[in-house]
């Protein structure tokens, strides 16, 4: 069984990391059954549930270093854009970990940005609210 937070891949999906694990039922009556909350690294705009038990989809722990590089330029891998993702996902190249596309920088640059101003108005704030606590005093 994976665990919430594990990055792992779906040979339908490719690299993702299980947001969750929740249990589900069609109806009231029937039985609740666990289900794995998928989210494709290379496409977060995407979820799937897959069930914990008697899935259909294959499912493994990601690829260790070894095992991406024993991979890297096979036949399997060119055919295969999944894989070859999680492969250079693994190995830390293009569209993996380590690299981002001039988009993902922009999307990081834009979250530092972001974080950094919320960081100052909240300090502000701060200074704001000490400043009021003094004059009243």
């Amino acid at each position: 069984m994976f665990e919430k937070k594990q990055i792992i891949y779906s040979e339908t999906q490719g690299v993702c990391q299980v947001e969750n694990i929740v249990s589900l039922s069609a109806s009231r009556r029937e039985r609740k059954i666990p289900y794995y909350v998928l989210r494709p690294v290379f496409d977060k705009s995407r979820v799937s549930y897959i069930p914990v038990e008697n899935h259909q989809v294959k499912l493994r722990e990601l690829f260790t270093r070894e095992e991406a590089e024993a991979l890297q330029g096979t036949e399997e891998m060119k055919k295969d854009e999944k894989l070859r993702q999680a492969v250079e996902y693994v190995l830390g190249k293009k569209g993996g970990i380590g690299w981002h596309s001039s988009s993902h920088s922009r999307q990081y640059i834009n979250l530092y940005l972001e974080i950094k101003n919320l960081k100052e108005r909240q300090r502000n704030s701060s200074m704001t609210k000490a400043g009021t606590v003094l004059r009243i005093l």
